[in-house]
């Protein structure tokens, strides 16, 4: 049986953030909940960018309780400005959805001097992660999806050299990354094993 959107359920009264929503899976899974009545957030790091994804979704569904907000995730006081805002703004976060990401760009650094691919897709989305947790451990039922691409985790056996820029050697078969999450629950592991 093949997924579609019609098989989410109601997302009436959650709040969701998708990262990245602007554009690719992140517009599809933002356009996805607002279509079941989830209020989303995009957060995008091109205010324009997400007006017109927002623009676009409205046209789809009308009725949809869309919001934006800048979010850069390659500077941490982006992080840190978005995540403060957001608490200062909401008293709950049922959906967070790590999407954004950067794919193989030229050698460059993020605002805090990390590789960018690394600290954009990794570091940002931790950061961002970390800075939301309040606001998530106390809404019953909240969600953290990061999404990754199926080539993020061939990079995840790259020395400390290739994520300084130089041309990694890619394995024959594509690992998982150790630093890529797929879903987190509301459980956590029992620290006694």
């Amino acid at each position: 049986m093949a997924w579609d959107e019609g098989m989410i359920g109601n997302q009436e009264n959650k709040i969701a953030v998708v990262t990245g929503s602007n554009t690719g899976i992140g517009f599809h899974m933002a356009r996805a909940l607002a279509s079941k009545g989830a209020e989303v957030l995009l957060a995008c790091r091109s205010i324009e960018k997400a007006e017109d994804a927002r623009r676009r979704i409205l046209e789809d569904f009308p009725g949809s309780l869309l919001r934006i907000s800048e979010l850069d995730l390659a500077d941490l006081s982006s992080i840190q400005d978005f995540s403060q805002r957001f608490s200062e703004e909401n008293s709950r976060l049922d959906i967070l959805i790590n999407n954004a990401g950067v794919m193989i760009p030229p050698k460059s650094r993020t605002k805090d001097g990390f590789e960018l691919q690394f600290g954009t897709n990794h570091l940002g989305h931790f950061a961002l992660t970390g800075r939301l947790l309040p606001i998530l451990e106390e809404t019953q039922g909240s969600r953290i999806v990061c999404r990754g691409t199926p080539c993020s985790g061939a990079f995840s056996t790259c020395s400390w050299r290739c994520r300084q820029g130089e041309v990694p050697r890619l394995p024959s078969m594509p690992q998982l990354s150790p630093m890529r999450w797929n879903t987190l629950t509301g459980d956590r592991p029992d620290s006694s094993k």
